[in-house]
């Protein structure tokens, strides 16, 4: 059996643009979520769920590291300088990626990658003062 599970618990993530073109590489934890990741995440899965054309992205397995790199070709309109999007750039592609839902093995039904501990920053907020 499966269970569905959103990306950003699943996998690390970097992501970023150049000139009009999207990247956003995915990286698994373990064998089993890197074969699940290469499964799922598909040109045409990536395609549906950002609702662009399927034939402007490409997935790229990277086995030696567990990930998978998905490049989006002509996402930007026309790039950073020249796209009359708000800010639609790499990092919101990223974003917008990791809301999908994979099936995954039962065993990973309330998995979740580990956050940074970011407690710390509670106690330099507390001294900011407030207006």
């Amino acid at each position: 059996m499966s269970v569905q599970r959103p990306l950003r618990e699943l996998a690390g993530f970097r992501s970023g643009d150049k000139a009009n073109l999207v990247n956003v590489a995915l990286f698994a934890d373990e064998d089993v979520l890197f074969e699940a990741l290469c499964e799922a995440v598909t040109p045409e899965s990536v395609a549906h769920h950002l609702a662009i054309g399927a034939d402007v992205v490409h997935c790229h397995r990277a086995e030696n590291v567990l990930g998978l790199n998905i490049v989006i070709h002509n996402a930007l309109g026309g790039g950073g300088p020249a796209t009359l999007f708000g800010d639609n750039l790499g990092k919101s592609f990223a974003s917008r990626l990791l809301d999908m839902e994979i099936a995954v093995p039962d065993t990973y039904a309330t998995a979740a990658r580990p956050r940074a501990d970011v407690s710390w920053a509670k106690e330099i907020l507390a001294r900011v003062p407030q207006s």
